[in-house]
């Protein structure tokens, strides 16, 4: 039997419609896994919470509230460069690096009341969650890689700026005295930083998890942080309920957890102990994150 004639390639203007192949071909090429897919993800997720390849306005946010993160460390530098000795009391003890977070609580919540919607409901709303959620990444993996992500992005105002006066003060011979006091003020930096920007970084995800649009998922953000303060201080104040319920501020919680692990004896909530306040602290945490989970697992999905 003769093979069929193969297809016209360059039909003449109004001849039949003809099907030049059929079937799939099979991808060939290299398979990098779920490892490589999360990289992938959390990259893209990086590069839009900055506003990296991106237009110049998506850029206005991320960048200046990092500079406003910065800029009180950056004068408190400056001043102990021009006036040295400054930075430390009569018993040569260094800057209070938990009281930093005092002077930024504010660009704090606004940092994070723009990166949890940028990453996750932007994905919802364009229809990439269907596309990531097709194939390698499970909604597990994609959760786990949002939430670095956001952590990620938030150390830069929650980390940066503590780590930068550590250096300046050393730099400057104000620092902590000796290696061990040095490591360990280091040690207390880092863990501080993360804790905060984990905290943060599970409410602002939690509302943006169940908010349907980037500014409804801010404002939710910025008024549940707003809006715990006031309703804690009138719960006590006005209502003569327990000080222990002062620890559902969420603008002074993360920052009295940090004032404690650098052994302050000044805490944002003086009046909450030590365990009601980790508790509530790792509460709040395990609470929205499980509010995430809730959400995405049962979210129906097109892919």
């Amino acid at each position: 039997m003769s093979a069929p004639p193969p297809p016209n390639m360059n039909p003449a203007p109004g001849s039949a419609p003809q099907i030049i192949d059929q079937g799939y071909r099979r991808y060939d090429g290299p398979r990098l896994g779920t490892t490589q897919s999360m990289k992938s993800l959390f990259k893209q997720s990086l590069q839009r919470a900055l506003g990296l390849k991106r237009p110049f306005r998506f850029k206005i946010v991320p960048f200046l509230t990092a500079f406003l993160a910065y800029l009180p460390a950056i004068v408190v530098a400056g001043v102990s460069i021009l006036f040295s000795g400054l930075a430390d009391d009569d018993d040569g003890a260094t800057y209070d690096y938990a009281g930093y977070y005092s002077w930024i609580t504010l660009v704090i919540v606004l940092f994070c009341a723009f990166v949890g919607p940028e990453l996750l409901v932007t994905d919802r709303r364009t229809g990439m969650l269907g596309m990531y959620l097709a194939s390698p990444l499970t909604r597990f993996r994609y959760i786990a890689t949002k939430l670095f992500s956001v952590l990620t992005v938030l150390l830069v105002v929650t980390l940066g700026p503590t780590l930068l006066l550590l250096i300046a003060y050393t730099a400057l011979g104000e620092g902590p005295n000796g290696f061990s006091d040095w490591m360990l003020t280091l040690g207390r930096i880092l863990l501080v930083g993360v804790l905060v920007s984990l905290f943060f970084s599970s409410i602002s995800m939690a509302v943006s998890a169940v908010a349907k649009r980037n500014g409804f998922a801010g404002a939710g953000i910025a008024m549940l942080f707003i809006g715990s303060a006031v309703v804690s201080a009138l719960l006590v104040g006005a209502a003569g309920l327990g000080d222990w319920l002062f620890a559902f501020n969420l603008l002074a919680l993360p920052f009295d957890v940090a004032g404690r692990i650098f052994g302050e004896s000044e805490n944002n909530l003086e009046d909450v102990n030590t365990f009601t306040s980790v508790a509530v602290f790792t509460g709040i945490i395990v609470l929205s994150l499980g509010v995430v989970w809730d959400r995405y697992f049962r979210l129906e999905v097109t892919k």
